[in-house]
């Protein structure tokens, strides 16, 4: 939540003080740059989570086979900077990429050191580590943008979160490198990371095709509001599903030989989930206009009927995300991998279908893809290895579904009813109704209850 909040906040005021046209351009830059990043690791961090028994060895050769790969990388972008802004039409990025570029050699540094604390399951440690760096981050970038920074604003805070959760990794973690390389270590994780790489890879397709022919067709002001728009749908699914799954993963992988645990425990991790996911997507579908007009700015008005589509592929997404831990955890990164291409294929062709319409066409597009993948194959896939019925998983997760509704039908009724204009008012007494009407559903339907004074969510009850 403190993630989340200061997330929220470090964006609406950069929101503010930068166009969309500033976004478009950073978006534009980091669309490849993330690219090379997934070359980075190669897979070795999961491998590593996954593998039962690991010592220095492997941990050594992964962290120097990292900082190699991140050098290489980085090199390799910074020369190919130009194809990126003829790619773009857009010759003010040749600075940015090069930039921006720097964070693959900085993320190689702390990339096994993050593992480690992951694998021990020290989220404590990464939780306070996500902290500084978002702070930091924002007051750098803040800061270059009330001086007139423009794109740069954006640039510097993120090179400034990367310097910090370096810093904040190297200090948290006391193991240090080896000055050597075992190649026999380095063959023991590679088939693993091998099958994750390619899955990140075409992951990576699915999750930016979008981005990168909207910068090449529409134009950067188009995708700053494309981009404002997808974030506001991550933000539940990286602050909720996300922060579950990397929990999920170490667990399960501990978990692997127990298959009758495993489904219980996936059952009730996927019911948290949608408990929470589900009804704030469905609030932030019916106050877009509010959200987006308030916090970010009239500027930001071609947003608001992107946020309302892709609010209903969050609702598909912040389930879709718990599946490959499962499979992770199973030791079947290449039915991750298998699964992966597949879905990229049908996330790819939505959102070609979806050009034609402009971009409201692609949200609609892309979004009816994600929950046709989500219902009728992402979950009878995870069904099918965990042993759970079709009915059952429905069963899971309908009271999610009516609290969602519910809160949803709430909140639009009291938008009709007290007829606030935007502002900050107008939101927190919507948001007052949204959050009232939510407690009220999870009491009537039993998911939550109170006892001596404690407040117990049922759904975790038994889960350590």
């Amino acid at each position: 939540m403190g993630r989340q909040l200061s997330q929220l906040a470090v964006t609406a005021v950069l929101a503010r003080l930068l166009s969309p046209n500033d976004y478009g351009l950073l978006a534009m830059a980091s669309v490849l740059v993330a690219f090379a990043a997934i070359f980075v690791d190669l897979g070795s961090s999961s491998a590593l989570i996954q593998k039962e028994h690991i010592d220095n060895r492997h941990l050594s050769s992964a962290f120097w086979m990292n900082i190699a790969a991140g050098v290489v990388l980085m090199l390799l972008m910074m020369a190919a900077a130009p194809l990126i802004c003829r790619f773009f039409r857009r010759p003010e990025l040749l600075w940015v990429v090069v930039a921006v570029s720097s964070n693959l050699a900085l993320g190689s540094l702390a990339a096994v050191q993050q593992t480690i604390l992951a694998r021990e399951m020290n989220f404590r440690g990464l939780a306070l580590r996500d902290m500084l760096s978002i702070v930091t981050g924002g007051c750098v970038g803040i800061s270059a943008a009330l001086f007139g920074c423009k794109v740069w604003s954006l640039v510097l805070q993120s090179l400034a979160s990367s310097l910090v959760n370096v810093v904040v990794m190297w200090r948290l973690s006391s193991w240090r490198p080896e000055a050597k390389i075992s190649w026999a270590a380095i063959r023991e994780i590679m088939p693993f990371g091998s099958h994750v790489t390619g899955f990140n890879i075409v992951n990576y397709f699915a999750r930016n095709l979008d981005q990168l022919l909207i910068g090449r067709l529409i134009g950067s002001q188009a995708l700053g509001c494309y981009n404002l728009a997808y974030k506001l749908m991550l933000y539940p699914l990286q602050n909720v599903s996300s922060v579950v799954g990397q929990v999920m993963f170490p667990a399960f992988s501990k978990l692997q030989g127990h298959r009758i645990k495993m489904r219980e425990v996936y059952l009730r991790m996927t019911r948290a989930i949608s408990l929470v996911t589900f009804p704030l997507m469905t609030v932030v579908f019916v106050l877009s206009s509010q959200l987006v007009l308030t916090v970010f700015g009239a500027r930001w008005a071609p947003a608001i009927p992107l946020v309302k589509v892709l609010c209903l592929c969050g609702l598909a997404q912040s389930i879709l995300t718990t599946g490959g831990n499962v499979m992770l955890s199973l030791g079947r990164s290449d039915l991750q991998l298998k699964f992966g291409l597949v879905g990229a294929i049908w996330a790819c062709a939505s959102i070609v279908v979806g050009f034609r319409w402009g971009l409201l066409g692609v949200c609609s597009t892309y979004t009816i893809g994600q929950i046709f993948w989500t219902v009728f194959v992402q979950v009878a896939i995870i069904n099918r290895l965990l042993g759970i019925s079709t009915w059952r998983m429905a069963a899971n997760l309908f009271p999610s579904a009516l609290v969602g509704l519910v809160v949803m039908a709430g909140v639009q009724l009291a938008v009709l009813l007290l007829h606030f204009d935007v502002g900050w008012s107008g939101l927190t007494a919507y948001s007052g109704v949204a959050i009232v009407g939510f407690v009220v559903c999870l009491l009537a339907v039993g998911e939550i209850s109170v006892r001596a004074g404690t407040v117990q969510l049922r759904v975790l009850r038994g889960i350590e």
